[in-house]
């Protein structure tokens, strides 16, 4: 089972499924993901997992892609557990599409 987490890597930043039997060290796989380009909530992306966003009609978000890896040759990822709640409301915002 994957869970729903918000990952930070020198790539940006991502919310989507983390798949841990694919992802290794320097590699972080996400399912259904969508990449994070503004958002507004209360002050950190712990917070943002929690909570969710506000002010949905100015988020940027990508349209949700089926797999992308994330890499990061030193390391460098934060992984942040999201709860239902700010699942349900990143997934309810319109991508930001041209």
């Amino acid at each position: 089972m994957r869970k729903y987490v918000i990952c930070r890597s020198n790539m940006g930043v991502h919310a989507g499924e983390l798949d841990d039997q694919e992802s290794t060290i320097d590699t972080k796989v996400l399912y259904n993901a969508r990449r994070l380009w503004r958002w507004y909530s209360a002050f950190t992306l712990s917070e943002l997992a929690k909570n969710g966003p506000v002010k949905l009609n100015e988020c940027k978000f990508s349209e949700a892609v089926a797999r992308t890896e994330l890499t990061s040759p030193t390391n460098g990822f934060e992984i942040i557990d999201m709860t239902v709640k700010a699942r349900e409301i990143i997934a309810s915002v319109k991508p930001c599409v041209p």
